[in-house]
């Protein structure tokens, strides 16, 4: 899967400052690009012993794009995880 990501969308889904109040990412009213960048998701699910346990696993890659360098730094991001999932 894929997605896409860009300031507009951005600031509907988080808000634009952190923890600190301080902002996040700041234009400085400079016209930047708009795209933040866009990521791709791989995502394993395997049957375990019986048809009620499952291993997931996966793996995330972030592309930043233009709007990240013209804002600040600009290197990309990756997030793994593995879990087990139990139903009962």
């Amino acid at each position: 899967m894929r997605h896409f990501l860009d300031v507009k969308e951005l600031t509907k889904l988080c808000a634009k400052y952190n923890a600190g109040l301080r902002s996040m990412r700041n234009a400085n009213g400079q016209d930047v690009d708009s795209h933040i960048g866009s990521e791709i998701d791989i995502t394993v699910n395997y049957a375990l012993f019986n048809s009620r346990d499952f291993l997931l696993g996966g793996f995330s890659h972030f592309f930043t794009e233009k709007y990240l360098s013209d804002t600040g730094t600009n290197v990309d991001a990756n997030f793994a995880f593995l879990m087990t999932k139990i139903s009962f």
